[in-house]
């Protein structure tokens, strides 16, 4: 017929046995903190759909839902969850996101929470929130880094993900600048230094 499966190794927003793999990123409103994980169902430079879930540390029941998202312009958005569309607007202001709807403006920022022995080995790991480009390596391989400090660019969504070493260590870059990367890719590691006692 001359047409093709899709190939599963080129899947722009990642797979795993029984199913796609989620994004997942832990925010924080103030002293509120947020687990985020997403199912990506289908993506494309500008729009994406899949279900979330939204976990609140305290421990109450987390929060699903269907969404839609597609961007229209710079920082402008629609959301449509459970079948309800609103506009939304969102800037990053100095590694914060501001995100103003209907509902109100809140600041986010990226949190990071404890990290388990079992989760040790990957503690370094820094991944790719979404499907995207990467656009820029500011951290050299090899080279040593302060926690915070800015180690790979991601564009994804039309907007740049900055991710930065989440110790201080030396850096093991796993891309450049140019690549295409799935969401949940690893892009570079941190090995902490080790503290000589």
């Amino acid at each position: 017929t001359g047409t093709r499966e899709p190939d599963p190794w080129r899947n722009a927003v990642g797979w795993r046995i029984g199913g796609p793999a989620p994004v997942i990123a832990r925010i924080a409103d103030g002293a509120d903190a947020y687990m985020v994980s997403i199912v990506i169902d289908e993506a494309t430079a500008s729009s994406l759909c899949g279900t979330a879930t939204v976990t609140h540390d305290d421990g109450r029941d987390p929060w699903t839902a269907n969404v839609v998202y597609h961007e229209f312009a710079q920082g402008v958005s629609r959301l449509i969850v459970d079948g309800v569309s609103q506009s939304w607007s969102a800037a990053e202001v100095d590694g914060a996101w501001w995100i103003s709807g209907v509902p109100g403006t809140w600041r986010f920022t990226l949190a990071r929470s404890v990290l388990d022995e079992a989760a040790g080995a990957h503690a370094g790991d820094l991944v790719s929130p979404m499907p995207g480009t990467v656009v820029a390596v500011p951290a050299t391989d090899g080279a040593a880094v302060a926690a915070g400090e800015p180690v790979v660019v991601v564009e994804a969504m039309k907007m740049e993900h900055t991710l930065t070493a989440p110790v201080d260590g030396v850096v093991a870059l796993s891309a450049k600048a140019g690549d295409k990367v799935a969401a949940g890719q690893i892009l570079a590691t941190v090995t902490a230094e080790q503290k000589v006692e």
